[in-house]
């Protein structure tokens, strides 16, 4: 697994264009990390963690970059809310690009 980002400063933040309230820059209530998994396409990632893996989290995103050519700047983004575990989850562009569509979990 390749964490191409976890916790960010909040400036950090503001220079990478994460949003003002990022789970990246973390608290002892909620944390974020966006994944990779080299050799293992991210969609089968992401419907794995959605679907079977039940591991608790607030959020999961398939995030996908602005190559459309290759998964090099996708990434599984997976948030963490102490007390919180929403499972919910979406696909759409990173940056805010694109509007993130809701994808179903397991129940």
């Amino acid at each position: 697994m390749l964490i191409t980002s976890g916790y960010r400063s909040p400036l950090l933040n503001h220079l990478t264009g994460g949003a003002l309230q990022s789970y990246h820059v973390a608290t002892p209530d909620h944390c974020a990390a966006d994944v990779q998994m080299p050799g293992v396409p991210l969609k089968e990632v992401f419907d794995w963690l959605r679907q079977e893996s039940h591991l608790l989290f607030d959020t999961i995103i398939l995030e996908r970059g602005k190559d459309r050519i290759s998964e090099n700047d996708d990434c599984v983004h997976i948030q963490y809310r102490k007390n919180y575990p929403r499972q919910l989850a979406f696909k759409g562009e990173t940056h805010g690009n694109g509007r993130y569509v809701p994808v179903p979990t397991a129940a």
